[in-house]
């Protein structure tokens, strides 16, 4: 009874005290985040801290500094000792050797202990007074031997190096502690990278100036390390291959190639903000253990742990046995701070840090980010705006590493596709490249997949990215080429229109599949969605589940490119040939919007000849078009050329011909170029070239940015030819474009392939001539079939159709600023001067309208009513709109000859011209005669043209400079004073 009684006292004790007790007593305890990684710092860290006290290296200003401190720390690269072992350097400036190097490569390609086995192998076969020492010449022979082995050195190249005697060896022999050169350094890192060799030379050709000084077995190689970013230029645009490389260049470029690295030695690289530091004692083995818990967010959301131990005493009972004292064992890390490194103890609340990890989950290495915050973000280019330089994007996640080969592929499957885009103005010095070569803002086209880096508020850094990467662990894109709601699957396929399953076997599938289930997460157009809504050519992004069902659907109204070459352009569609040499048609119906530079352009500026993008849903034979894009206005064909032709260098990438002739005004005038003529490639010349081969060569030039012509177009004529020449208006052309007739004679030219035809200023097809267009051609008869075929046809339609006109006339009113009107006008109409007794205004634009005065340029804003009026002008103008306006004397005599030279000119050193010409000289001169109404042929003496004479070309106002040798030209001249008033060119 009385154990009965004092359990209930209890009992009512126990829930009194429950009752009264705080509120905070009887709350659930919160259970606190575990870290989803654990890692640990490395016993090595300390060994590693004192060989990284590089003496050069602390108080340098070296850019390689961070690449130093982070190759140390994963010992890719050492310093050296001094003979005292007091102090330590890196060597920041000094030469690599070629033995060096191939330590170096070895080392970071995780083949160290192999050149160790290799190297002791070498030295068991020496007789023992014949074995190397120290231990480090002893080890420089196993790279050796594993160079041989891997094709690096030739058989020659490695006897070379083990000689005995390398004092006895001459420049030409192999010699191992010469300093290695750039391009030797790219083949051996690349060599033991297995990097695959690069034959296009896409950036070497682009970027460098000195690529050619390079051997050429090694031009491969470099490209290869240029593609992978591993190396680059100097600031001059040179990449030197035969410069030396430095020690601290080495470790940069050991830096560059982590992405290719790190997963041969089985290291990755994180990202994350700490979130803060725990210290506590730990007796757990006996003695007392700092322990360091560095908690660290990781830029995929996710809690990281870094646990760093510093025992005050030994744990283990180890003993030094020469000393007798206990053995310290810490686990910590190298952590680069402020240019410098130190232990991990630095590491504090609010830090952004990179730090790598091993296969055993322990940190080498830590890298504290200091500077202006970065961003980086995966995701679509939605427009861009070259004019203000801004960028809108649609990011699809915030990303560590602006290199997608350093992500985590399985972070790839957490990636949510945003639905709200940013807007950042792009720095004017920020890296851009949409391909392998470096761009300019206006090359960035939307709907580009990119990695975007902002700092302060500016994109400094846009990289395309090939999403296909992101295929590799659960998310999928593509365009919809089927999507069936009913049955619950979806087909994509590429945007090129080629796909891959989603096996290992990819490449037998030409479309992808997967099947879906509702309920399922869908969005179109960034706004929720059904799966009905989702139609083909739609662009989406899938995200899968481990059996590849699809548990989101991300889409976009997308539209495949389409690029190609228009020939023809019809008022409801366009015929294209494509990159690929094959024809299509496509409808292009009113309404269907056409740009140029980002701008609303007239359909009528899509011309035969132009590059276009469509944007296009293709499905089978369905083919609906939403946007015509216009190339921007491209650089123009600029002379055709026809010569002996001598050969091709392929490795330089020029033609080579001799007798150089320039097809100018119907006929072909010799060049300034005497002996043979090297002419390289345009980048866009896709057609082939024999080496060497007999006959002449016509060649279409275009000039880059540099002014250097470069080859656009090519036909190659052999045997025996009679050449002649027209300059006649088109009668007919076949539909096909095999056959053009003339009204000015009666014979029938056969056109070919290899015709080169160029149309305003654009390589085209024959098919693009039409009838009553002037042209002027060369044609070869064949000596076999006595046929005419054409070798080249130039027809400028453009200019003819929107060319200047030229009147004179006297002032009657003047507003300053705005217009002006004549008393009465004549019209210049060929040679001759048509007369309305009429008056004409003329509006002037600040902006474009020039006065011309016998002083030179007058200033318009002194154009007045007051100073002008009554005095007799020319003006060329554009219908109403006047160009120039001068009040040169009339000139009432008319000369037509052919362009002998330019007078009066100074150039420079590169041909540029210094100073305008202030005349000319013309040969086969005629004369109007306005009585007989004919041409009289005249010897004609240099002429002078005056500052304020009117130049028209091509029906274009343009300066007496521009004028070429060989071209026809008109003269209004005074006969009093022998002045051109006015110079056309035909």
């Amino acid at each position: 009874m009385k154990k009965q009684m004092k359990h209930a006292v209890s009992l009512l004790l126990a829930i009194i005290l429950t009752l009264t007790a705080p509120s905070w007593r009887i709350q659930a305890a919160i259970t606190p985040e575990l870290p989803v990684m654990t890692f640990t710092g490395t016993e090595k860290a300390t060994a590693v801290l004192a060989n990284l006290d590089y003496s050069d290296v602390r108080a340098s200003t070296s850019f390689a500094k961070e690449a130093i401190w982070e190759t140390g720390a994963l010992e890719l690269m050492k310093g050296y000792a001094s003979d005292t072992g007091t102090t330590k350097r890196f060597g920041l400036n000094d030469t690599l050797s070629v033995e060096q190097a191939l330590a170096v490569a070895y080392i970071a390609a995780g083949r160290e202990a192999e050149a160790q086995a290799a190297a002791e192998t070498l030295d068991k076969a020496r007789a023992a007074d014949a074995r190397l020492y120290p231990t480090p010449k002893m080890w420089s022979d196993g790279y050796i031997q594993l160079a041989l082995n891997d094709g690096l050195l030739t058989q020659n190249q490695f006897a070379d190096a083990l000689q005995t005697d390398q004092l006895a060896l001459t420049g030409e022999n192999f010699l191992r502690k010469s300093s290695v050169t750039r391009e030797d350094f790219a083949y051996y890192l690349g060599g033991v990278l297995k990097l695959a060799l690069q034959y296009p030379q896409t950036r070497v050709f682009n970027s460098y100036s000195d690529w050619l000084q390079a051997d050429p077995y090694r031009v491969p190689a470099i490209e290869a390390m240029l593609q992978n970013r591993i190396m680059h230029g100097d600031t001059s645009g040179r990449f030197r291959p035969k410069g030396f490389l430095t020690r601290a260049e080495a470790a940069q470029m050991l830096q560059n190639a982590e992405p290719v690295i790190f997963p041969l030695l089985g290291l990755t690289k994180n990202k994350g903000r700490v979130e803060g530091v725990d210290l506590q004692d730990d007796w757990t083995a006996g003695v007392q253990t700092k322990v360091r818990t560095v908690r660290i967010r990781n830029s995929d959301g996710t809690l990281h742990a870094l646990i760093l131990r510093e025992p005050v005493s030994a744990v283990m009972p180890d003993r030094n046995e020469l000393t007798g004292t206990a053995v310290n064992r810490p686990r910590n890390t190298v952590v680069a701070l402020d240019g410098k490194p130190a232990a991990g103890g630095v590491l504090a609340a609010g830090q952004q840090i990179v730090y790598v990890s091993d296969t055993n989950q322990e940190v080498p290495y830590v890298q504290v980010q200091t500077g202006t915050p970065k961003t980086i973000y995966l995701g679509r280019v939605e427009a861009v705006d070259p004019a203000t330089r801004a960028m809108t994007f649609l990011p699809y996640r915030e990303i560590p590493f602006a290199d997608i080969r350093l992500l985590d592929p399985k972070s790839i499957r957490n990636m949510t596709i945003g639905t709200k885009t940013i807007r950042h103005i792009v720095s004017a010095g920020a890296k851009i490249f949409t391909g392998e070569v470096q761009q300019m803002l206006d090359a960035i086209e939307p709907e580009t997949h990119a990695i975007v880096v902002v700092e302060g508020g500016m994109i400094t850094s846009f990289e395309m990215v090939d999403l296909d990467l992101l295929a590799e662990d659960g998310v999928v894109a593509g365009i919809v080429a089927e999507n069936n709601a009913s049955l619950g699957y979806v087909t994509l396929y590429r945007a090129d229109g080629s796909g891959v399953s989603s096996g290992l076997d990819d490449g037998f599938s030409g479309l992808r599949t997967y099947s879906y289930a509702d309920p399922i997460s869908v969005r179109r157009d960034q706004r929720l969605a059904v799966p009905e809504e989702v139609i083909p050519g739609d662009s989406v992004f899938l995200k899968l589940d481990d059996e590849n069902q699809v548990l989101d659907m991300s889409a976009a109204h997308d539209y495949t490119p389409v690029f190609g070459t228009v020939l023809k352009a019809g008022p409801a569609t366009v015929m294209l040939r494509l990159p690929d040499g094959k024809t299509v048609q496509y409808p292009v119906p009113a309404g269907i919007p056409v740009l140029r530079d980002g701008r609303t352009a007239a359909r009528s500026e899509m011309a035969v000849g132009d590059n276009i993008r469509l944007l296009a849903q293709i499905n089978g034979d369905s083919v609906q078009v939403a946007e015509v894009r216009l190339e921007k206005m491209p650089n123009p064909v600029t002379a055709v050329y026809r010569g002996k032709y001598v050969w091709y260098d392929p490795l330089r990438e020029e033609v080579v011909v001799s007798g150089q002739q320039q097809f100018i005004g119907g006929r072909w005038e010799p060049t300034e170029n005497i002996g043979s003529v090297s002419i390289p490639l345009d980048e866009s010349f896709a057609g082939t070239l024999p080496e060497t081969g007999s006959g002449i060569a016509f060649i279409a030039v275009r000039k880059d940015a540099g002014g250097m012509e470069r080859l656009v177009g090519f036909v190659l004529r052999e045997g025996d030819r009679y050449d002649q020449v027209f300059d006649d208006t088109v009668a007919s052309a076949s539909v096909d474009g095999t056959r053009i007739a003339l009204e000015g004679t009666s014979a029938t030219l056969v056109n070919d392939s290899g015709t080169l035809v160029v149309r305003d200023g654009k390589l085209v097809a024959p098919t693009a001539l039409s009838p009553s267009e002037h042209a002027m051609l060369s044609a070869g008869r064949d000596s076999a079939t006595g046929q005419l075929r054409t070798d080249v046809i130039v027809s400028d339609t453009v200019n003819r159709a929107g060319e200047l006109s030229v009147y004179r006339g006297r002032i009657a009113a003047v507003t300053t600023n705005t217009a002006f009107t004549l008393e009465s006008f004549a019209r210049l109409d060929g040679t001759n001067w048509s007369f309305f007794n009429t008056p004409k205004t003329f509006t002037t634009r600040l902006e474009t309208t020039r006065l011309l005065t016998g002083g030179g340029v007058g200033n318009l804003r002194e154009f007045t009513e007051e100073a002008w009026k009554g005095k007799s002008v020319y003006i060329l103008s554009d219908g109403s709109l006047s160009y120039t306006i001068s009040d040169a004397t009339y000139g009432e005599s008319v000369l037509k000859g052919r362009l002998k030279s330019l007078d009066g000119s100074i150039q420079d050193e590169f041909g540029m011209t210094v100073t305008e010409p202030t005349g000319l000289t013309v040969t086969e001169g005629r004369r109007y005669s306005p009585l007989t109404y004919q041409w009289v042929s005249e010897t004609v003496s240099p002429v002078t043209v005056p500052g304020d004479a009117i130049l028209i070309r091509k029906g274009l106002q343009a300066n007496l400079s521009e004028l070429v040798p060989g071209e026809t030209v008109i003269l209004l001249q005074s006969q009093a004073a022998g002045e051109a008033k006015v110079v056309i060119v035909k």
